[in-house]
């Protein structure tokens, strides 16, 4: 990925690059119909800002899950693998490296 010059960025997104990963994954085999893939406005709509809980974004995710979650009430489910300081390189690197697959 490109490299964020920012240690502490750096290792947050790390962090969030393994949670995307794990959820990626934990949802092979399940009936998801949308995947999100992007930056800090699809990441915020998980409530989080490279992988922390932000109070200010609870209204966000509680949409998300309202609109994209059937255990919400949406009328699909998707899983958000949008990670905030993303860039165009940085997605196809996550991309190339199978997070869908």
């Amino acid at each position: 990925p490109v490299p964020l010059t920012i240690p502490s960025i750096a290792k947050r997104w790390n962090q969030t690059y393994a949670r995307t990963k794990y959820e990626a994954h934990a949802a092979v085999g399940t009936s998801i119909d949308l995947v999100l893939l992007g930056d800090s406005i699809t990441e915020h709509w998980h409530g989080t800002d490279l992988n922390y809980p932000r109070s200010n974004l609870e209204k966000h995710h509680e949409v998300y899950n309202k609109l994209f979650t059937k255990l919400g009430g949406g009328k699909i489910d998707s899983v958000n693998l949008g990670i905030a300081a993303e860039r165009c390189p940085n997605l196809l690197y996550r991309l190339r490296e199978g997070v869908l697959d």
